[in-house]
């Protein structure tokens, strides 16, 4: 069966999943990917239309590099015990790796505590509120907790979604406080398959959220949004190239493209954009290319949310967060180590009109490494 076949053989969202992701392999820039990313297969849309593998992809090799429930295996790439599920994903082996249910032990105290971590920092009504949905068949637990220690919650819990939700937390304390516009406008850059974004979504329905990542991953993303979020307007890749920067003037939920399409958003008119633990793998040169144009499209009092490890190599360069390429228009409004991994710094700093007396650079210059 041809591409064109399956294309028309596919119901949404795989239609949109295949067609936007041809176009974008069609147009993709040169070398795109840095080392860390390098690892999806040639023939990727053979992934696509194995629909069947789709509704488990938390727990296949489909999510393997974007999902922390599937670490153990991703990890062995850089201890050099294995390949990290490159072969499998080569291979479109999508037996499950994970069972659905956290049934280990040890695993089970490990996940609690963290969850008992995020309620500690955040609230029981907001793990309850914004836990995990059952898109993608993530492997779950589900336990009791108590902010009172008398009643008690029974919350179903996920290792990735509790990292997620701590990163979640940060930035919606804060941009529920600057940003008083009814709709605006929100960048994320490498969203891994959207369960960041879909927890903004559900606390404010009226923001509108672009995507931006490479194009496998954008596949990913469509096929968890559009389930997350069924009723809700969805614009894509061929539809930002067939009506340009008009698109911003229409009124939609999602916007999902690669990432070489932040050149066409608009100067000037983005409340958040957000990076969560993907610039600590891009090259400099990548790094570089994305500041530019998020200095160029942020809109003055908005915010850059930037989570990521002071120091990373496996993009095959030597990244440092204090070295990121911030211009002098920047304010710090949270800066501190991550309380759930320390080896990755908060960082959320806000757009000025004029230049900052003490630059973000000199405010970074005494972050590890040293």
């Amino acid at each position: 069966m041809s591409k064109i076949e399956n294309l028309e053989a596919l119901q949404p969202p795989f239609s949109y999943m295949l067609e936007n992701f041809l176009l974008a392999r069609k147009n993709r820039p040169f070398k795109d990917k840095s080392n860390h990313w390098d690892f999806f297969p040639p023939d990727y849309e053979k992934a696509i239309i194995t629909t069947k593998a789709w509704p488990a992809f938390l727990r296949n090799s489909l999510s393997l590099g974007f999902n922390d429930d599937l670490i153990k295996v991703s990890n062995t790439r850089w201890d050099k015990s294995g390949d990290g599920g490159i072969s499998k994903k080569i291979d479109h082996d999508y037996k499950q790796l994970i069972g659905p249910l956290i049934s280990d032990e040890k695993h089970q105290k490990e996940i609690i505590g963290r969850a008992e971590l995020i309620i500690a920092i955040c609230g029981l009504d907001f793990l309850g509120k914004f836990a995990s949905s059952d898109i993608g068949s993530p492997a779950t637990l589900r336990a009791r907790f108590s902010s009172d220690g008398v009643n008690q919650k029974t919350i179903t819990i996920n290792d990735n979604d509790l990292s997620i939700l701590y990163y979640f937390y940060q930035i919606n304390r804060i941009f529920n406080v600057v940003c008083k516009r009814d709709a605006p406008l929100i960048v994320e850059i490498g969203g891994g398959f959207g369960g960041l974004i879909a927890k903004i979504k559900q606390s404010r329905p009226n923001v509108r959220c672009v995507m931006l990542d490479l194009p496998e991953i954008t596949a990913v993303q469509t096929y968890y949004l559009c389930h997350r979020f069924p009723d809700k307007k969805f614009l894509f890749y061929k539809d930002w190239q067939q009506k340009g920067s008009a698109i911003f003037q229409e009124e939609f939920d999602f916007l999902i493209a690669p990432g070489w399409m932040i050149c066409e958003i608009p100067d000037i008119s983005v409340d958040l954009v957000i990076n969560m633990r993907s610039m600590m793998e891009m090259t400099n040169s990548v790094i570089d290319f994305y500041f530019d144009n998020i200095q160029r499209i942020t809109a003055i009092n908005g915010l850059f949310a930037c989570f990521n490890r002071y120091y990373k190599e496996t993009s095959g360069d030597a990244v440092m967060l204090k070295h990121y390429p911030f211009d002098n228009n920047w304010k710090i409004v949270l800066s501190q180590s991550s309380i759930t991994q320390n080896i990755i710094h908060d960082l959320i700093v806000q757009r000025q009109s004029e230049k900052s007396q003490f630059s973000i650079k000199e405010s970074l210059r005494s972050l590890p490494p040293f």
